[in-house]
């Protein structure tokens, strides 16, 4: 919250893939870096002065893997001037619980591509991955395979697809989906796509589909 009236909302980028929300209180803070994806961020929220506040920012430094993996925090405050003085609270989104002396954090993963050495190009709407595709192509680089989100705002990954198709690109696209049903699977390969991956993405079915697609 930014206020008594308002609430801070943050959007993350299409390109994130798992996520998990964990809680963590004095006792377990410590483990907070050791959670964290192999390549993607955190984001934890805090109570302040509450026991866990106050472990983290003295030890922190001592924890295992400190700041290997980026960590962004807030703390959650309440107006000094309030003649009720209320606690600071966080709360869980998955529950709806309140809680006085808890990190609430969020780990969220990446795509595996970069730290493998590719060049990675996220588009934030389905036009704008239609437009950035084929200025490559006209560019003479084309990008080697598409990760399509078929969820996308504006024009979704469907049309996306087959806008592209029937302007001529080749390249092989790979619908991203959080539906895992045969008729969802079905639905993406009659759009033009060359795979399909349902969400939260499996890293190891994620390299199979690029070295079929794309290695060989």
């Amino acid at each position: 919250m930014i206020s008594r009236e308002k609430a801070c909302v943050f959007r993350l980028p299409s390109c994130v893939g798992e996520v998990a929300t964990k809680v963590y209180d004095e006792a377990s803070i410590a483990d907070v870096y050791t959670d964290a994806p192999d390549n993607g961020f955190s984001l934890m929220i805090v109570p302040a002065s509450s026991k866990t506040h106050h472990s983290f920012a003295i030890n922190a430094p001592r924890y295992k893997e400190f700041a290997i993996s980026p960590l962004a925090g807030w703390v959650s405050g309440v107006l000094l001037d309030d003649p009720a003085k209320p606690v600071p609270k966080v709360f869980d989104g998955r529950s709806g619980q309140a809680m006085a002396d808890a990190a609430v954090v969020f780990h969220a993963s990446l795509p595996i591509l970069t730290k493998m050495g590719a060049t990675v190009v996220v588009a934030e709407n389905g036009r704008m991955a239609v437009e950035i595709a084929l200025a490559s192509r006209d560019a003479g680089n084309p990008f080697d395979v598409i990760l399509m989100d078929m969820q996308m705002p504006v024009l979704d990954g469907y049309q996306a697809t087959q806008r592209l198709r029937r302007q001529g690109w080749s390249q092989p696209i790979i619908a991203l989906t959080a539906n895992a049903m045969a008729e969802d699977r079905q639905k993406g390969l009659g759009a033009g796509c060359d795979d399909y991956l349902a969400k939260p993405i499996d890293r190891r079915q994620l390299l199979d589909a690029l070295m079929r697609l794309v290695c060989c």
